[in-house]
């Protein structure tokens, strides 16, 4: 009677636990869950973490720099001695320095710009895996991706550096908040503890102003669309060499990811294209247009099969091997249109949330706690939550389109119980026949 009594109890309590998923979860900016750890003897690492600490949160840059100093400081005094002051204080400047990743020499702006921070990572992920993501945009110099000591398994963060700026400032601003392993990704620029971070997001925008290039990006771009659809759609700006969308994976080159890229043949139209089309709507969505590598042109010109590239005479070649294409139709109103009815207003009632927990860990609050949430930004119809093979899926249904919009706009980003929930329209007719995964999501 006792135990009975006990796992009641025990049962109130995690109730009463869930109930604070929402808006109590663990600090975003913590990349790894807390793990217990036994004591371990005060080694030199230990130190090193306690030295990084106090100068990230307190060093100025010219302490930074005097770190440095100390660090290539000589080590043999007057009269051919070992300093020993001089061996110390280089050693425990070197330290600091490397656990900071704060390069002892001075770094141009150019170089800081190239590099990035990428959070939020599943665990598990390899660095192959960040490459695939990274790839399309430019060519990868390096990846620093951080194992926990002991282990295989990353902290949840990474390091990475393009060979050039364009690339690593379009890959920030196409990826950051997407999802990789059903978390949704941070992608920004590392910065120091004592460095504003709005500082080294505009790194990158000040280091591309001046660069000169005739290829942009083309994001948020609707599956339904392809490379001759942008095509047709840019070309008022002027002549355009090449167009195509980053394919899935090699197995799946005619399938894109969302993006794309496009070469013009004057930079000037490249830059007009920018100005004019981002964040134009095109069939219920904004697109994200900015300058980008020309490295990008070629990559994904190898790898996938949904391109435009015209020759010098106008026509159109697959790129590859120089056969003709058929000559396509102009994209004219009647297609946006088509695209359209995918995205109406009663697809727009329907949201899809993904992260909120893992297969096997649905429970009887799960629900209730879904629909009290969703309730402070509409009146809620309907909540279903299916486990599909690898991830749950929570289904909402609003009354209205205005309610969906404020949950997804609140929803999408914030953490429940330690994960980072994905908010996204789901096509209402495809859920009322029970098909709970749709072509673009």
């Amino acid at each position: 009677m006792k135990r009975g009594l006990e796992e009641d109890d025990a049962h109130e309590q995690a109730k009463r636990s869930r109930r604070t998923r929402w808006g109590h979860d663990e600090d975003e900016h913590g990349d790894a869950p807390n793990r217990k750890t036994s004591a371990s003897p005060k080694a030199l690492s230990d130190i090193v973490k306690r030295l990084s600490s106090v100068v990230q949160e307190k060093s100025t840059p010219e302490e930074l720099q005097t770190l440095a100093a100390a660090a290539s400081r000589p080590l043999i005094g007057a009269g051919g001695q070992l300093d020993a002051q001089a061996a110390r204080a280089r050693a425990l400047a070197q330290a600091s320095l490397l656990s900071l990743n704060v390069p002892s020499a001075k770094v141009s702006p150019s170089d800081l710009a190239r590099r990035l921070y990428i959070g939020n990572l599943y665990y598990d992920l390899k660095e192959e895996d960040i490459t695939n993501v990274f790839a399309p945009f430019g060519t990868i110099r390096s990846i620093d991706l951080s194992l926990e000591p002991g282990a295989s398994r990353s902290k949840g963060f990474c390091f990475l550096e393009y060979e050039d700026v364009l690339a690593a400032e379009s890959a920030v601003q196409v990826l950051n908040g997407t999802p990789l392993s059903n978390r949704a990704m941070r992608v920004g620029r590392p910065h120091r503890g004592n460095t504003n971070p709005n500082d080294s997001l505009s790194i990158g925008q000040e280091a591309i102003k001046n660069v000169p290039t005739k290829c942009i990006y083309i994001a948020n771009v609707r599956v339904e669309l392809n490379s001759q659809h942008l095509e047709s759609i840019f070309s008022p700006f002027g002549a355009i060499h090449s167009c195509v969308m980053a394919a899935v994976s090699p197995l799946e080159s005619g399938v894109h990811r969302g993006y794309g890229f496009m070469e013009f043949v004057e930079e000037s139209c490249a830059l007009s294209a920018i100005q004019h089309m981002n964040g134009f709507e095109l069939a219920g969505q904004p697109l994200k247009v900015g300058k980008a590598s020309e490295a990008a042109m070629l990559i994904n010109l190898a790898t996938s099969q949904d391109k435009v590239v015209r020759d010098g005479s106008g026509a159109t070649s697959d790129g590859a091997n120089g056969m003709a294409q058929p000559e396509k139709k102009p994209f004219g109103e009647d297609d946006v249109e088509k695209v359209k009815d995918t995205t109406e207003t009663d697809d727009k009632c329907c949201l899809c949330l993904m992260n909120l927990v893992n297969r096997g860990e649905v429970d009887d609050e799960l629900e209730d706690e879904v629909r009290g949430e969703c309730g402070k930004f509409g009146s809620v119809k309907r909540v279903a939550i299916h486990e599909l093979a690898d991830h749950v899926r929570v289904f909402v249904l609003f009354d209205d389109a205005a309610g969906a919009a404020k949950a997804k706009q609140a929803l999408h980003g914030r953490f429940f119980g330690g994960n980072q929930v994905q908010a996204q329209y789901y096509p209402l007719r495809q859920l009322e026949q029970q098909c709970y995964t749709s072509e673009f999501l």
